[in-house]
């Protein structure tokens, strides 16, 4: 499929509300939104980057996008996601004290695959933060560090 032959949407919210101009990005082929209630049919893919793990409740979140959108793929960028059990702490951002997720790989994969969804593409996600290119966490037990993030694409079992 071309990209000239499908039907692009992306929903944004801190873009728009920062005064960012959507229009200028809005074509044919490509339609930003700035809420998931605007979007009213099935989408290819649903791609979540860097936020998944600020959501209480992301099992919730992900079985509802799969019910409403029927993708046939989900995309995770900078997961926090690895050999680790699955836990609550915080991040600190601007002097404030925000939760944050942080899923035992095994659990994440079986959530997923409940949803009828296979892994098809695992990587790390590199970036440097801090000056450190592991994760900032220095400050949580040995059993619960990540070095990085992860990138992941799961398919929808459905899909030859």
């Amino acid at each position: 499929m071309h990209l000239n032959q499908s039907l692009w949407q992306g929903v944004y919210n801190s873009f728009a509300e920062a005064g960012g101009d959507t229009d200028a990005f809005d074509s044919d082929i490509l339609h930003f939104h700035s809420s998931l209630d605007d979007v009213n049919r099935d989408v290819d893919i649903i791609h979540i980057g860097s936020t998944l793990q600020y959501i209480e409740d992301w099992k919730g979140l992900l079985t509802s996008l799969n019910e409403k959108y029927n993708p046939k793929y989900f995309v995770f960028s900078d997961l926090l996601a690895g050999d680790v059990p699955t836990f609550v702490s915080h991040q600190i951002f601007y002097d404030k004290k925000i939760a944050i997720n942080i899923y035992d790989l095994k659990d994440f994969k079986g959530v997923i695959n409940y949803l009828s969804f296979i892994l098809i593409y695992d990587s790390y996600f590199q970036t440097r933060i801090l000056e450190q290119d592991n994760l900032p966490n220095s400050a949580l037990p040995d059993g619960y560090r990540l070095k990085h993030s992860r990138n992941m694409i799961f398919k929808n079992n459905e899909i030859k």
